[in-house]
């Protein structure tokens, strides 16, 4: 349990609303495009926004991006293997040819500690290095060499067109250390095994000295010449017809995705003149609108997949407000009898045991034991979880002996053969690598084939117990399980019904048995790579038949690649009238049994995201639109996301006087319940509140308390309770500077997505735009700020979304992450440390992922 600040806000009555400048909320924008926020520029502080690549084999957007907007480069090669140095030099080519001129770029010669295997000499690197122009080290991610000072070289080389902040990409062959070293510099430690597959971003601020002056002349001529520049240097640009909007000027001067602008020219003439003919400045009017509320808390739902010792004493719960015994209780005893007022609701409570008093803020129960061969008829479950757990009763549920299933559902009907030029990146890489190049193109169906069969590859070295199946659909729904029989194609009468097609889906299940993918990997991927395309789009039946067939397992993952409209039988999105209802329904069918549905469009189609989203929004799953050639990746994503506990619940118990600031609920309440269902690893659940300072008596201090009963994989029943307190203040200030930015970041992104999906788009973009102002006020430490430019750009996404409106299947991907954006996305780079020491691969996914090539 998180929250957003040391302190909770006790809001004055007269303190609802602030006064800030006009030109923030009616001067021409387009969002937060800026990539830098309005702090003090003192020429030497830089904010280093570093990509970890992941090699340029399979093709990533973000990728992409990075390296068409990065100001420089970090290129690294291994000593001991010249095939390395021999393609650090072509990256260095390719990103010439990108951005169509040298670019600023730090070349590192790594593992120089294995000097006994050294194939490329310290002069092949210097040469190369002074043949081009740029800086050379050797470098040790492992015993720590030369990787600050490269990297500080780097910046020192690099103009400083963006304020402080930097982007910078690193570049280099799989193996070469490339996490090895992004993470030495940004946390300071050393990563073996580090997942090749992993691409992420990190942000680091720090001091470097000895920027020379013509780097930083861009920030010094920028703030100097501020307020003659303001219309052309506002997110608009200048000319061109203007649109009113929220944010204003405060969010910078280029939009997003625009190759940075170079540094302004000095002109002391210009300068001097127009500060002699400059007029006073004029005190700007201001506009009333709705203070931020700093009240926040995050729960990390990902951390039920950590397993903690239970606790072997009895628990008990507030006869009033259900609230339980928790490190913060005072127990009495008075003549014999122990008594507990509760913290919550003041409520005594008589004949406590002594032994229930917790000592940490966290403590976990069994409810239920994991699930018998068979289950116990003979037991009777309590209809209340506390008698239940006070009485000592539990049931073993049912549950399957076979493995977890995955099934593809892959869309083959007529317009997967529509071809997708090659990006210019990808394209341009493999020219440069001397393995052809030019404009290429490549068959949506032929993305995903590679896509499917590399994953199973990737399944089959990670998971191999798992099972798959696979199912297709164009105007006929065909399933072909894990490809060991005959494919059954479904009868056209039964398309229609839903009902019909989950039963039938079941039977299979029931009467087919599947291999272990070890068994099964050859079979499904000569059959994946023998498909080919025809007819219309059975996209619904076949989801019914898919939650049917995962409804015989205890855990399955249903992903569903589509680029078109459903079309046929049941689910019918090609109408007037498109039936979403069906989607709901799948969802819960799915959530019932354990089954995350994810759903992937291809760009360039038309699949009705906004309907097909809400299935899988109910069961936790995955909703993306994207490149045909980013099928890989993602689908690994998915992989990487796993579900880490079922049947998830969670209540939070709160003082009288807090108030929820929800879309969906704004009275005062002591319990709140949120049906969660599946949780993965990246699940996080925020919620922002009020207090009502007339309902505070003369407390001081408040208490917090959240219980989440939940199932694990093995089928065990769980309650976890988390018990913490917060301080009260009525100084904003003091809120706002002992702030957590992370948390502030993503419960203010969720709030939103909820917002703009319930149609308050306005009110979604003032609560965005009201954050970033109290952070950037309360924001003093490295951390702060560098969590803060990390929501900007979040923020900056969902905003840009937000202005172009929620209809589309782009706007239901934006809202969709946004709903279900997690808290790894928000850290800073140091505060990821937990996150990198999780990301490992053993020797055979690396060298497996290492081996591919992109043709």
């Amino acid at each position: 349990m998180d929250f957003g600040s040391d302190y909770v806000y006790a809001q004055e009555d007269n303190d609802e609303f602030e006064y800030v400048e006009e030109s923030k909320f009616n001067h021409v924008t387009t969002g937060y495009s800026s990539v830098t926020a309005d702090y003090n520029d003192d020429g030497e502080t830089c904010l280093l926004d570093i990509l970890d690549t992941a090699g340029q084999e399979e093709y990533s957007s973000m990728r992409d991006q990075y390296v068409r907007e990065a100001d420089c480069f970090i290129i690294v090669y291994s000593i001991t293997d010249s095939s390395t140095f021999d393609e650090a030099k072509a990256m260095y080519d390719w990103t010439a040819r990108i951005r169509d001129k040298a670019m600023p770029a730090v070349l590192c010669g790594n593992k120089c500690d294995l000097e006994m295997s050294r194939s490329v000499s310290q002069k092949q690197g210097v040469d190369y290095a002074a043949q081009v122009g740029i800086p050379f080290f050797e470098t040790s991610a492992k015993d720590d060499i030369n990787i600050q000072e490269a990297i500080c070289e780097l910046i020192r080389r690099t103009p400083r067109a963006r304020g402080k902040e930097y982007k910078v990409v690193t570049l280099g062959s799989g193996g070469v250390g490339k996490s090895s070293i992004t993470i030495r510099f940004i946390q300071n430690h050393f990563v073996d095994q580090y997942d090749p597959t992993i691409e992420d971003s990190y942000r680091k601020q720090m001091v470097i000295k000895g920027i020379p002056d013509e780097m930083r002349v861009g920030a010094a001529k920028s703030s100097k010449k501020k307020s003659k520049k303001a219309a052309t240097n506002s997110l608009g640009g200048g000319g061109g017809k203007k649109k009113g909007g929220l944010f204003g000027s405060l969010f910078g001067k280029k939009s997003s995705g625009a190759t940075p602008a170079p540094p302004p020219i000095d002109d002391d003439d210009d300068d001097e003149e127009t500060a002699s003919a400059a007029p006073k400045k004029k005190e700007e009017k201001k506009v009333k609108v709705r203070r931020s509320n700093p009240n926040a808390i995050v729960l990390q739902l990902g951390n039920l997949g950590t397993c903690t010792d239970p606790s072997t004493e009895a628990h008990y719960f507030c006869s009033n407000c259900n609230a339980a015994v928790n490190c913060l209780s005072e127990l009495k005893t008075n003549d014999g009898v122990t008594s507990w007022k509760c913290e919550f609701c003041g409520q005594q409570n008589d004949n406590v045991p002594l032994t229930v008093a917790p000592t940490g803020n966290a403590i976990e129960y069994e409810i239920e034991p994991a699930p018998k061969a068979e289950e116990d008829d003979d037991e009777d479950k309590p209809d209340n979880e506390a008698e239940a757990a006070k009485e000592g009763k539990t049931k073993a549920a049912p549950v399957s002996q076979r493995s977890n299933l995955i099934i593809f559902v892959v869309d083959i009907s007529g317009s997967m053969n529509i071809t997708t030029e090659v990006p210019q990146l990808q394209a341009e890489w493999t020219s440069a690598a001397g393995r052809g190049g030019g404009n290429r193109h490549i068959s949506r169906l032929e993305c995903l084939k590679e896509a499917i069969s590399r994953h199973m590859d990737h399944l089959a070295a990670t998971e191999p117990n798992n099972k798959v199946a696979l199912v297709t659909f164009d105007n006929k729904v065909t399933y072909y399980g894990d490809c060991s029989t005959s494919p059954q194609q479904l009868d056209s009468g039964v398309l229609n019904d839903y009902r019909q097609l989950m039963d039938q889906g079941q039977r299979v299940g029931s009467d087919l048995s599947l291999r272990k993918l070890t068994e099964s990997v050859d079979d499904l991927k000569s059959k994946v790579h023998g498909l080919s395309t025809c007819g219309t789009t059975a996209l619904g039946p076949s989801l019914a038949l898919c939650v049917g067939l995962a409804s015989n397992y205890p855990s399955a993952e249903i992903i569903l690649c589509t680029d078109g409209l459903s079309n046929v039988g049941i689910g019918n999105l090609d109408s007037g009238n498109p039936d979403r209802d069906f989607y709901t329904t799948m969802g819960e069918h799915a959530q019932a049994s354990h089954t995350t549905v994810s759903i992937l469009g291809i760009e360039g189609g038309q699949c009705a995201m906004d309907i097909l989203s809400s299935c899988a929004a109910i069961t936790n799953g995955t909703v993306n639109i994207l490149h045909p050639l980013e099928m890989v990746r993602q689908i690994r994503l998915i992989a990487q996301n796993p579900t880490v506990a079922t049947e998830v619940q969670v209540t939070y118990i709160m003082h009288p006087a807090i108030v929820l600031d929800h879309p969906s609920e704004s009275s005062s309440v002591t319990l709140v319940r949120y049906m969660v269902g599946n949780a993965t690893r990246e699940s996080d659940l925020s919620i922002t509140f009020k207090l009502e300072k007339s309902k505070l008596k003369d407390e001081s201090v408040l208490p917090f308390q959240v219980q989440i009963r939940y199932r694990r994989k093995d089928g065990s029943k769980w309650l976890r309770i988390l018990t913490q307190s917060r301080k009260v203040t009525n100084d904003h200030k003091t809120v706002e500077e002992a702030s957590n930015v992370a948390v502030l970041g993503i419960a203010a992104v969720q709030r939103a997505a909820k917002l703009a999906k319930d149609g308050r788009l306005e009110e979604a973009r003032e609560n965005l735009h009201a954050i970033d102002q109290m952070i950037q006020r309360g924001a003093q430490s490295d951390q702060q700020q560098e969590e803060h430019a990390i929501y900007r750009e979040q923020a900056n996404l969902l905003d840009l979304q937000l202005m172009k409106g929620t209809s589309g299947d782009t706007a239901a991907k934006q809202l969709h992450v946004s709903k279900n954006a997690h808290m790894g996305q928000f850290l800073s780079g140091a505060a990821k440390r937990k996150l990198v020491q999780e990301r490992k691969a053993d020797e055979a996914v690396q060298q497996q992922y290492y081996a591919y090539k992109f043709q």
